[in-house]
């Protein structure tokens, strides 16, 4: 999942509860064994994803989920250049054979009625130049919800980031199916779920571990020891999960 602070679970106490999480444990239950690979990395805009997109390839994902264009949109930068970035990373990984499905952002009201207009209007060419899905709001379900979103108004909590998952589900699980991916078998099914939950406890281990570790070591004048354990976690996460 290529995407920014909302996908890499910024503000949330674990990365086991952010989206691509929640997301993977709630495609084990439906039965798909898939791994979903966290490449969030917080205040990215789209011209960093579409940097790094390479780095994301390499791990040869069958899918990509791209959520970005939020801090484009923060910042109030071109639209025309966000459009181009956004083509481009469609572009690329369709032609490496993998499926693309396009999780919406809308741009605040402050830039005025045409940003917002141009910004939706972007999504929308991009999804039907290259025959991609869109969900239009990735932050629908969530959104202006009591308890849903972080204090800060832009990241969701966990409860907003299960809200989402829930929404996103059924639609994701028909892409999946008709992309060719199938449910699992019963006994898949349980060894699918156990791997998940094995999987959810290395991660909470790890990620303790890396804070423990970051804050035992003196600053150098380097990121924050939580900023360093948070990019620790991230950089390892995403190679491992192929």
């Amino acid at each position: 999942m290529l995407g920014d602070s909302l996908t890499a679970g910024w503000g949330l106490a674990d990365p086991d509860l952010a989206f691509p999480a929640v997301l993977e444990r709630a495609l084990a239950e439906r039965g798909f064994a898939c791994t979903v690979i966290d490449a969030g990395v917080s205040g990215d805009t789209s011209a960093g994803a579409r940097a790094r997109l390479d780095w994301v390839l390499a791990a040869r994902p069958t899918h990509l989920l791209v959520e970005i264009g939020g801090n484009d949109a923060l910042r109030g930068l071109p639209v025309e250049a966000f459009a181009r970035n956004l083509d481009a990373i469609v572009a690329r990984a369709r032609a490496r054979g993998v499926a693309v499905f396009l999780l919406g952002m809308e741009a605040p009201r402050n830039w005025g009625d045409d940003y917002v207009r141009a910004f939706r209007r972007a999504w929308r060419a991009v999804a039907r130049r290259h025959g991609v899905p869109l969900d239009p709001f990735f932050l629908a379900g969530a959104w202006g919800v009591p308890g849903r979103m972080q204090a800060d108004g832009i990241h969701p909590t966990a409860e907003g980031v299960r809200a989402i998952v829930a929404r996103l589900l059924p639609t994701l699980v028909r892409w999946l199916e008709a992309t060719g991916v199938r449910p699992a078998a019963p006994s898949q099914l349980r060894e699918e779920s156990r791997r998940v939950r094995s999987s959810a406890a290395t991660r909470r281990s790890r990620a303790a571990s890396a804070r423990i570790s970051a804050a035992s070591r003196p600053s150098r004048g380097g990121p924050a020891p939580a900023a360093r354990a948070r990019r620790s976690r991230r950089h390892r996460r995403a190679p491992r999960m192929v």
